[in-house]
């Protein structure tokens, strides 16, 4: 299979009502944030402008022993660039590791058909640890560009917290761990009561109380962002308590 390398291809399928293909695209920033995770970004203003939180892309390695792509969660978008971050973990990452500003690599996106649902205004609780956290600094940074809402993270790390200094910018509260001290339960734990009850009070107290939300798609350490309400999953797949309401934990409350 051939795929054409010029940038006019991304022009071409849209003019004529398609999704892009796989293009090349060109790496304006690479760079290590902590012991084998890395940052790239590249520039690409179809990405750019649909990409939306929780989507990712595909990344093509040159190497022809390599065929199958490298998907990456969204991290970040400044204008035309386009960032992801990842873990070496492997041939192919070590592969995308290696290339420099300037190089090309292939790509296709922005996929995945279930970007959060930040829309309302409300205070947002994101949770997330390890390599599960970069698209969540993708939801700070649309939610803060929007203006409406109140945005708090909770982010988990191994050891080195090579997100804090990004998603910043994007967030009203940060508290983040490092396995040393805990995990993000152990925030969740300590988390206050008048924050909680106010972020409650956003999302509607008594519908929070009652809804149940057990067949969720969440995990721990995964790619997945947790809105305020979605927190009850983790939590209980941690303690093993029975399904309970938010607002009726008892490690929130106390």
């Amino acid at each position: 299979m051939t795929f054409t390398r010029t940038y006019e291809v991304v022009d071409e399928a849209v003019a004529a009502g398609y999704f892009p293909p796989r293009h090349p695209v060109t790496i304006t920033a690479i760079e290590e944030l902590a012991t084998g995770v890395v940052r790239m970004a590249f520039k690409d203003p179809y990405i750019a402008e649909h990409a939306r939180p929780a989507q990712f892309v595909n990344l093509f390695t040159h190497d022809e022993m390599m065929l199958m792509p490298r998907p990456f969660g969204v991290s970040e978008v400044v204008g035309d660039e386009v960032s992801v971050i990842f873990a070496v973990v492997g041939k192919g990452t070590a592969n995308l590791a290696a290339k420099h500003v300037g190089d090309n690599v292939d790509v296709l996106g922005p996929l995945g058909m279930r970007p959060f649902q930040i829309k309302n205004k409300a205070h947002y609780v994101l949770v997330a640890g390890g390599l599960g956290v970069p698209p969540l600094i993708c939801a700070a940074q649309k939610l803060h560009d929007a203006g409406e809402s109140k945005v708090t993270a909770v982010f988990g790390y191994r050891d080195e917290k090579f997100a804090d200094e990004i998603v910043a910018p994007y967030v009203d509260s940060l508290l983040s761990i490092d396995n040393e001290h805990g995990n993000v339960v152990t925030l969740l734990d300590g988390y206050r009561v008048a924050d909680l009850r106010a972020a409650a009070d956003d999302e509607g107290r008594g519908r929070m109380g009652r809804q149940a939300w057990p067949r969720l798609p969440v995990e721990h350490g995964a790619a997945y962002g947790l809105r305020l309400r979605h927190l009850r999953a983790v939590h209980h797949r941690h303690r093993g308590w029975q399904t309970q309401g938010l607002l009726r934990w008892p490690g929130f409350l106390s």
